[in-house]
């Protein structure tokens, strides 16, 4: 916690300036080692120490990596100096206008890992192993959510202290059509695939989990699309957004008590889809109401068509293999999004302008 909590400093200034990539690789490394030692931690039957130790690797790891590459930003970050020069007003200060971001963190880290804990305590160890495995695709995954987020809260913030509410608008057309086109297919490939995937992940004894990420996928899909909506909403509305996490772990916590113990892990599946709808929807709401109105409907048709054409590719190649019907269902998906005029030039644009941020920095 101590070595997690000295990175912040340091992840603000790789956000305001933008670093897309080195953000999302140090992302993407947390995600790997985290994914690695839940099943190191399975295969070599180890205990609760050592699955502990993952929080302090993630600690040192973004340290070492955020300490290297804030310096093309900051040559002398003068951490030490900072420290002995240490301004309790300004820290009172800080505390005073942060308490609804903390409430937003600690009510999303809730969140994140009550139902594993419900599954344990009504359940046992082999379902609560099941359900982490196919939870473990949500983990790996969302680091491209967070990476978006990271990169537009500082560009709305920006725009929202200038009143530009028109920017604010097309940036986010921008993004949702961005987000939607990976997410559906994600969420429709991941249903069909679900089986191979958990067998490509951990191996045949984790086969009854499928069904689990099978639902699951709709949910990291649903994270994906509302994730522009995310960075908006707590960069302007951050109470807002700390009373619908609030209120949304209270509908996950009931529904997983009342359900996982008669339905098990598919119960809590099912409420983290159900939760990250009310957090998107509210979301939505909030943003139309409050900040600017938005076309949504209108990028939803193409990606769902091709997505339901790949699906049903997919459906009858997934006795091959991934290797097969991976590229086959990418193929399909982008053939049908082409032919129905989805992709457009200035959506490639924007591609390379989200990687072309992270080299200008």
């Amino acid at each position: 916690m101590a070595a997690n909590a000295l990175t912040f400093p340091f992840l603000a200034v790789m956000t305001s300036r933008q670093d897309l990539r080195r953000v999302a690789l140090i992302n993407f490394i947390n995600s790997l080692v985290n994914v690695f030692v839940i099943f190191a931690a399975v295969y070599f039957k180890k205990h609760i120490v050592f699955l502990a130790s993952v929080q302090l690797i993630f600690g040192v790891i973004d340290l070492v990596l955020y300490r290297i590459f804030v310096r093309r930003h900051l040559p002398n970050p003068g951490v030490l100096e900072s420290i002995k020069k240490l301004d309790l007003a300004l820290v009172l200060g800080i505390l005073k206008s942060a308490w609804p971001f903390v409430l937003l963190v600690g009510f999303s880290a809730v969140y994140n890992r009550i139902d594993v804990i419900i599954i344990t305590q009504f359940l046992n160890y082999t379902q609560t192993g099941l359900y982490t495995a196919a939870y473990k695709f949500f983990d790996l995954l969302s680091f491209f959510p967070s990476l978006v987020s990271h990169v537009l809260f500082p560009v709305f913030a920006g725009l929202m202290a200038k009143q530009a509410l028109g920017e604010v608008r097309v940036n986010l057309e921008k993004y949702l059509k961005l987000m939607i086109a990976a997410a559906v297919p994600m969420a429709a490939g991941g249903a069909v695939l679900a089986k191979p995937l958990i067998v490509l992940v951990a191996g045949k004894d984790f086969t009854s989990a499928a069904p689990v990420l099978a639902v699951l996928v709709w949910a990291i899909a649903i994270l994906f699309i509302y994730i522009p909506l995310n960075s908006l909403v707590i960069s302007q509305l951050t109470k807002n957004a700390a009373a619908v996490t609030g209120a949304n772990v209270a509908v996950n916590v009931i529904g997983n008590l009342v359900l996982v113990p008669r339905y098990g892990i598919m119960a809590a599946a099912v409420m983290t889809v159900v939760s990250e709808s009310i957090q998107g929807c509210f979301y939505f709401y909030f943003v139309r109401r409050r900040i600017t109105r938005f076309d949504f409907a209108k990028n939803l048709v193409k990606p769902v068509l091709a997505a339901g054409l790949m699906a049903a590719v997919l459906w009858q190649v997934r006795g091959y293999g991934l290797a097969l019907a991976l590229p086959i269902g990418a193929l399909v998906y982008a053939l049908v999004l082409l032919a129905t005029g989805f992709i457009a030039k200035e959506d490639i644009s924007l591609i390379k302008k989200l990687v072309a941020k992270s080299d200008a920095a």
